[in-house]
């Protein structure tokens, strides 16, 4: 495998890596919001279901209390009060949980906002990796080609020249011993010259 190959499946596990970390994190925010907001609207239905459970309860004993009590029609009227003040309680937490459920659904519509946003950005990152990878691909891996070149060029160079130079010493070791030698044969031969003038 190439260097440029490498370069580029390194880039698109990277890019593959970012996007599932993403979705995983919009997943976790998205499904804490909702329980944030669903939370509340349920304990609500729930004391709802109860209020409901109890005026059926108390209609069904006003019932009876109406078959069986028709001469206290006074406290029938007083106990049918209540069961309209009641039921009027009921209407108006209906109308508040309207209310929230309108709300919750602004709220989910900004958070679809949100993760369109979230989507452009993640879409300008992935054109933003694809720029680095061209810029990669047809500026900076040349640009090393051609470095590593001229420093290929130039250790040669110098690889030559380390050797032109220990020829260089080598010969001037051989001149020494050369120039040495001549010089001793010269020293004798003046002393022998210098005997036989003498003689």
């Amino acid at each position: 495998m190439t260097n440029e190959e490498l370069l580029v499946a390194m880039t698109r596990v990277m890019s593959d890596m970012l996007d599932e970390k993403l979705d995983k994190k919009l997943d976790e925010k998205l499904d804490q919001k909702l329980d944030e907001k669903l939370n509340p609207i349920k304990a609500d239905i729930s004391g709802l279901k109860q209020d409901v459970s109890g005026l059926k309860r108390d209609v069904s004993g006003l019932k009876q209390d109406v078959s069986n009590l028709k001469s206290d029609m006074a406290e029938q009227k007083a106990e049918t009060q209540s069961l309209k003040s009641e039921m009027q309680g009921l209407k108006t937490e209906t109308q508040s949980l309207k209310s929230e459920m309108q709300g919750l659904k602004t709220e989910t519509q900004s958070l679809k906002s949100e993760m369109q946003g979230l989507k452009t950005e993640t879409q300008g990152l992935k054109e933003r990796m694809t720029n680095v990878e061209l810029l990669l691909e047809n500026y900076v891996v040349p640009s090393l080609k051609d470095l590593c070149k001229v420093v290929n060029t130039e250790y040669r160079k110098y690889e030559i020249s380390i050797e032109s130079h220990e020829q260089m010493k080598t010969d001037t070791d051989v001149l020494k011993s050369v120039v040495s030698d001549h010089s001793e044969r010269i020293i004798r031969l003046e002393k022998m010259n210098g005997l036989s003038s003498a003689g």
